[in-house]
Protein backbone atom coordinates (compact mmCIF):
# COMPACT_ATOMS: atom_id res chain seq x y z
CA UNK A 1 0.00 0.00 0.00
CA UNK A 2 0.98 3.93 -0.52
CA UNK A 3 2.65 4.57 2.97
CA UNK A 4 2.41 8.29 4.13
CA UNK A 5 5.68 10.23 4.00
CA UNK A 6 5.77 14.05 5.53
CA UNK A 7 6.84 15.14 1.91
CA UNK A 8 4.28 13.32 -0.55
CA UNK A 9 1.58 13.76 2.34
CA UNK A 10 1.93 17.28 2.48
CA UNK A 11 1.20 18.77 -1.23
CA UNK A 12 -1.40 20.66 -2.57
CA UNK A 13 -2.46 19.37 -6.29
CA UNK A 14 -4.43 20.92 -9.18
CA UNK A 15 -2.79 24.93 -8.49
CA UNK A 16 -3.18 27.27 -11.17
CA UNK A 17 -2.23 30.79 -11.39
CA UNK A 18 -5.28 33.29 -12.11
CA UNK A 19 -3.86 36.67 -11.36
CA UNK A 20 -0.81 37.86 -14.01
CA UNK A 21 -1.00 41.10 -12.72
CA UNK A 22 2.17 40.98 -10.35
CA UNK A 23 4.85 38.38 -11.11
CA UNK A 24 7.98 37.56 -8.41
CA UNK A 25 11.28 38.98 -9.12
CA UNK A 26 14.84 38.06 -7.64
CA UNK A 27 16.93 40.93 -6.78
CA UNK A 28 20.71 40.64 -6.00
CA UNK A 29 20.68 39.94 -2.66
CA UNK A 30 18.50 36.92 -3.61
CA UNK A 31 15.30 38.37 -2.55
CA UNK A 32 12.12 38.00 -3.40
CA UNK A 33 9.54 40.87 -4.45
CA UNK A 34 6.68 41.66 -7.03
CA UNK A 35 6.96 43.84 -10.28
CA UNK A 36 3.95 44.83 -12.20
CA UNK A 37 3.62 43.59 -16.11
CA UNK A 38 5.42 46.97 -17.29
CA UNK A 39 8.50 45.88 -15.05
CA UNK A 40 7.36 48.40 -12.38
CA UNK A 41 8.15 47.28 -8.89
CA UNK A 42 5.07 47.17 -6.65
CA UNK A 43 6.74 45.10 -3.60
CA UNK A 44 10.18 45.49 -2.90
CA UNK A 45 12.24 42.70 -2.52
CA UNK A 46 12.27 41.20 0.71
CA UNK A 47 11.31 37.70 0.82
CA UNK A 48 13.16 34.60 0.44
CA UNK A 49 10.37 32.90 -1.48
CA UNK A 50 7.60 34.36 -3.80
CA UNK A 51 5.24 32.35 -5.46
CA UNK A 52 2.79 33.62 -8.14
CA UNK A 53 -0.42 35.60 -7.41
CA UNK A 54 -3.50 33.27 -7.30
CA UNK A 55 -6.69 35.73 -7.22
CA UNK A 56 -5.05 38.45 -6.31
CA UNK A 57 -3.00 37.10 -2.99
CA UNK A 58 0.10 35.53 -2.57
CA UNK A 59 2.06 33.03 -0.40
CA UNK A 60 5.62 34.31 0.50
CA UNK A 61 8.45 33.05 2.81
CA UNK A 62 10.26 35.78 5.25
CA UNK A 63 14.04 36.20 6.01
CA UNK A 64 13.11 33.79 9.53
CA UNK A 65 11.82 31.27 7.25
CA UNK A 66 8.24 31.48 8.02
CA UNK A 67 5.13 31.85 5.65
CA UNK A 68 2.66 34.58 5.49
CA UNK A 69 -0.33 34.93 3.15
CA UNK A 70 -0.25 38.46 1.00
CA UNK A 71 -2.51 40.76 -1.01
CA UNK A 72 -0.92 42.94 -3.98
CA UNK A 73 -0.63 45.42 -1.47
CA UNK A 74 1.67 43.63 0.36
CA UNK A 75 -0.70 43.49 3.22
CA UNK A 76 -0.51 40.08 5.65
CA UNK A 77 -3.72 38.61 5.71
CA UNK A 78 -2.69 35.81 7.73
CA UNK A 79 -0.11 35.58 11.08
CA UNK A 80 3.08 33.67 10.16
CA UNK A 81 3.22 30.01 9.59
CA UNK A 82 6.21 27.52 9.99
CA UNK A 83 4.84 26.49 6.50
CA UNK A 84 2.21 26.43 3.87
CA UNK A 85 2.16 24.16 1.32
CA UNK A 86 2.43 23.66 -2.19
CA UNK A 87 2.88 26.50 -4.27
CA UNK A 88 -0.61 28.44 -3.26
CA UNK A 89 -4.03 27.05 -3.01
CA UNK A 90 -5.89 24.16 -4.26
CA UNK A 91 -8.39 25.32 -7.23
CA UNK A 92 -11.00 23.06 -6.60
CA UNK A 93 -11.89 24.72 -3.48
CA UNK A 94 -9.67 27.42 -2.45
CA UNK A 95 -8.25 26.24 0.20
CA UNK A 96 -3.96 26.00 1.48
CA UNK A 97 -2.72 23.75 3.90
CA UNK A 98 -0.58 24.93 6.66
CA UNK A 99 1.42 24.39 10.03
CA UNK A 100 1.92 25.94 12.99
CA UNK A 101 3.80 23.77 16.09
CA UNK A 102 3.78 20.62 14.19
CA UNK A 103 -0.33 21.19 13.97
CA UNK A 104 -2.04 21.53 10.26
CA UNK A 105 -5.36 23.12 9.28
CA UNK A 106 -6.23 24.84 6.17
CA UNK A 107 -7.30 28.57 5.38
CA UNK A 108 -9.39 30.17 2.67
CA UNK A 109 -7.89 33.28 0.22
CA UNK A 110 -9.00 35.97 3.19
CA UNK A 111 -6.84 33.96 5.51
CA UNK A 112 -9.51 32.95 7.63
CA UNK A 113 -8.99 29.65 8.96
CA UNK A 114 -11.34 26.95 7.76
CA UNK A 115 -9.95 23.85 9.16
CA UNK A 116 -8.61 24.86 12.48
CA UNK A 117 -4.99 23.32 12.90
CA UNK A 118 -5.57 20.56 15.03
CA UNK A 119 -3.97 18.01 13.08
CA UNK A 120 -1.19 15.69 13.28
CA UNK A 121 -0.81 15.58 9.72
CA UNK A 122 -3.19 16.43 6.46
CA UNK A 123 -3.05 15.78 2.79
CA UNK A 124 -4.58 17.73 0.00
CA UNK A 125 -8.19 17.23 -1.20
CA UNK A 126 -9.10 14.97 -3.87
CA UNK A 127 -12.73 14.94 -4.48
CA UNK A 128 -13.43 16.79 -1.64
CA UNK A 129 -12.07 15.06 1.07
CA UNK A 130 -8.55 15.01 2.90
CA UNK A 131 -6.83 12.44 4.91
CA UNK A 132 -6.45 14.23 8.91
CA UNK A 133 -4.56 12.44 11.51
CA UNK A 134 -5.22 13.00 15.43
CA UNK A 135 -3.26 11.29 17.83
CA UNK A 136 -2.11 8.74 15.35
CA UNK A 137 -4.94 7.89 13.96
CA UNK A 138 -6.44 8.41 10.63
CA UNK A 139 -9.49 9.11 9.13
CA UNK A 140 -11.07 11.80 6.88
CA UNK A 141 -12.50 15.28 7.03
CA UNK A 142 -14.55 17.27 4.12
CA UNK A 143 -13.90 20.92 3.13
CA UNK A 144 -15.54 22.59 6.11
CA UNK A 145 -13.58 20.41 7.82
CA UNK A 146 -16.32 17.98 8.98
CA UNK A 147 -15.22 14.57 10.18
CA UNK A 148 -16.66 12.25 7.39
CA UNK A 149 -14.99 8.81 7.84
CA UNK A 150 -14.09 8.30 11.72
CA UNK A 151 -10.73 9.81 12.66
CA UNK A 152 -9.89 5.59 14.09
CA UNK A 153 -7.72 4.03 11.52
CA UNK A 154 -4.12 3.32 11.66
CA UNK A 155 -1.91 6.24 10.26
CA UNK A 156 0.39 4.83 8.37
CA UNK A 157 -1.22 4.70 4.77
CA UNK A 158 -3.57 7.14 2.86
CA UNK A 159 -7.04 6.54 3.07
CA UNK A 160 -8.37 6.45 -0.78
CA UNK A 161 -11.35 5.55 -2.59
CA UNK A 162 -11.07 3.56 -5.58
CA UNK A 163 -12.88 3.89 -9.22
CA UNK A 164 -15.80 1.90 -7.36
CA UNK A 165 -16.19 3.54 -4.05
CA UNK A 166 -14.01 1.50 -2.22
CA UNK A 167 -11.09 2.26 -0.23
CA UNK A 168 -8.81 -0.36 1.66
CA UNK A 169 -8.01 0.98 5.13
CA UNK A 170 -6.39 -0.30 8.42
CA UNK A 171 -7.61 -1.21 11.70
CA UNK A 172 -5.60 -2.22 14.49
CA UNK A 173 -3.15 -4.01 11.54
CA UNK A 174 -5.70 -5.39 9.90
CA UNK A 175 -6.96 -4.50 6.06
CA UNK A 176 -10.25 -4.40 5.26
CA UNK A 177 -12.75 -1.81 3.08
CA UNK A 178 -14.72 1.04 3.30
CA UNK A 179 -17.44 2.98 1.64
CA UNK A 180 -17.59 6.27 0.58
CA UNK A 181 -19.87 6.74 3.92
CA UNK A 182 -17.23 4.95 6.18
CA UNK A 183 -19.23 1.80 6.58
CA UNK A 184 -16.96 -0.95 6.18
CA UNK A 185 -18.05 -3.21 3.41
CA UNK A 186 -15.27 -5.96 3.83
CA UNK A 187 -14.44 -6.82 7.11
CA UNK A 188 -11.00 -6.49 8.83
CA UNK A 189 -9.26 -9.70 8.59
CA UNK A 190 -6.43 -9.17 6.05
CA UNK A 191 -2.59 -8.75 6.30
CA UNK A 192 -2.62 -6.28 3.41
CA UNK A 193 -5.00 -5.30 0.85
CA UNK A 194 -4.69 -2.81 -2.56
CA UNK A 195 -6.85 -0.58 -4.41
CA UNK A 196 -9.90 -2.48 -6.57
CA UNK A 197 -9.03 -2.21 -10.12
CA UNK A 198 -12.70 -2.85 -11.73
CA UNK A 199 -14.58 -6.13 -9.65
CA UNK A 200 -10.91 -7.27 -8.04
CA UNK A 201 -8.37 -6.22 -5.58
CA UNK A 202 -5.09 -7.80 -4.40
CA UNK A 203 -4.93 -8.51 -0.47
CA UNK A 204 -2.52 -10.65 1.45
CA UNK A 205 -2.87 -12.90 4.58
CA UNK A 206 -0.52 -14.82 6.75
CA UNK A 207 3.44 -14.97 6.10
CA UNK A 208 3.37 -12.87 2.55
CA UNK A 209 0.49 -15.38 0.54
CA UNK A 210 -1.15 -13.19 -1.75
CA UNK A 211 -4.28 -14.02 -3.93
CA UNK A 212 -7.01 -12.25 -5.17
CA UNK A 213 -11.07 -11.06 -3.86
CA UNK A 214 -14.24 -9.81 -5.35
CA UNK A 215 -16.06 -7.04 -4.18
CA UNK A 216 -18.63 -9.32 -2.31
CA UNK A 217 -15.25 -10.65 -0.84
CA UNK A 218 -15.55 -13.75 -2.33
CA UNK A 219 -11.72 -15.31 -2.99
CA UNK A 220 -11.48 -15.28 -7.14
CA UNK A 221 -8.05 -16.44 -6.74
CA UNK A 222 -6.34 -18.42 -3.62
CA UNK A 223 -4.02 -16.41 -1.10
CA UNK A 224 -1.05 -18.72 -2.07
CA UNK A 225 1.07 -16.71 -4.32
CA UNK A 226 4.25 -15.07 -2.53
CA UNK A 227 4.55 -12.66 -5.51
CA UNK A 228 1.70 -10.65 -7.19
CA UNK A 229 1.30 -8.01 -9.09
CA UNK A 230 -0.83 -6.63 -12.51
CA UNK A 231 0.53 -7.45 -15.82
CA UNK A 232 -1.80 -5.06 -17.39
CA UNK A 233 -4.10 -6.45 -20.26
CA UNK A 234 -6.38 -8.35 -17.72
CA UNK A 235 -3.13 -10.68 -16.40
CA UNK A 236 -1.65 -11.06 -13.49
CA UNK A 237 2.02 -11.77 -12.52
CA UNK A 238 2.35 -14.72 -10.05
CA UNK A 239 5.08 -16.59 -8.71
CA UNK A 240 4.61 -19.49 -6.13
CA UNK A 241 8.11 -18.78 -4.51
CA UNK A 242 9.51 -15.47 -5.78
CA UNK A 243 12.06 -17.76 -7.92
CA UNK A 244 9.62 -19.00 -11.51
CA UNK A 245 7.16 -16.63 -12.26
CA UNK A 246 4.26 -16.34 -15.09
CA UNK A 247 0.74 -15.21 -15.36
CA UNK A 248 -2.86 -16.06 -14.25
CA UNK A 249 -6.08 -14.31 -14.76
CA UNK A 250 -8.94 -12.68 -12.34
CA UNK A 251 -10.14 -16.57 -11.83
CA UNK A 252 -7.01 -17.70 -10.29
CA UNK A 253 -6.30 -19.88 -13.69
CA UNK A 254 -2.86 -20.33 -14.98
CA UNK A 255 -2.44 -18.50 -18.41
CA UNK A 256 1.33 -18.83 -18.62
CA UNK A 257 3.13 -21.29 -16.64
CA UNK A 258 5.52 -20.62 -13.91
CA UNK A 259 8.58 -21.06 -15.95
CA UNK A 260 10.23 -17.79 -16.09
CA UNK A 261 13.15 -15.95 -13.66
CA UNK A 262 11.53 -12.88 -14.49
CA UNK A 263 8.34 -11.09 -15.99
CA UNK A 264 7.45 -7.54 -17.42
CA UNK A 265 4.23 -6.35 -17.42
CA UNK A 266 1.97 -6.84 -21.07
CA UNK A 267 2.36 -3.66 -23.29
CA UNK A 268 0.67 -4.06 -26.78
CA UNK A 269 0.09 -7.78 -26.58
CA UNK A 270 3.78 -8.35 -25.47
CA UNK A 271 6.08 -9.20 -22.47
CA UNK A 272 9.55 -9.24 -21.94
CA UNK A 273 10.41 -12.28 -19.86
CA UNK A 274 13.73 -13.89 -18.84
CA UNK A 275 14.48 -17.70 -18.86
CA UNK A 276 17.92 -18.86 -17.64
CA UNK A 277 19.93 -16.07 -19.68
CA UNK A 278 18.17 -15.42 -22.16
CA UNK A 279 15.77 -12.66 -22.42
CA UNK A 280 12.61 -12.37 -25.16
CA UNK A 281 9.55 -11.33 -25.54
CA UNK A 282 6.42 -13.16 -25.35
CA UNK A 283 2.46 -12.76 -26.23
CA UNK A 284 -0.68 -13.46 -24.25
CA UNK A 285 -0.55 -17.28 -25.29
CA UNK A 286 3.32 -17.66 -23.90
CA UNK A 287 4.58 -17.94 -27.69
CA UNK A 288 7.62 -16.41 -28.44
CA UNK A 289 7.69 -13.34 -30.57
CA UNK A 290 9.60 -10.15 -32.13
CA UNK A 291 10.08 -7.86 -30.49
Amino acid sequence: MKKLSLLGFLLISSIVSVSQNLVPFKNGNELYGYKDKSGNIVIQPEYKEANKFYKNVAWVTTKDDKDVLINESNKALTPLYDRAYGEGFDSTNDLAAVSLNDKYGFVDLKGKVVIPLIYQKVTDFEKGLANAIINHKAGLINTSGKVVIPIKYDDQFLIEFDSKGYAPAALNNKWGYLDVTGKTIIPFIYDDAYPFVGDYAMVGKGKGKYGMIDCKNKISVPLIYSDFGVAGEDLYIASLDKVKYGFIDHSGKVIIPFVYNSVGRFENGKSLVKKGNEEFYIDKTGSRVDK
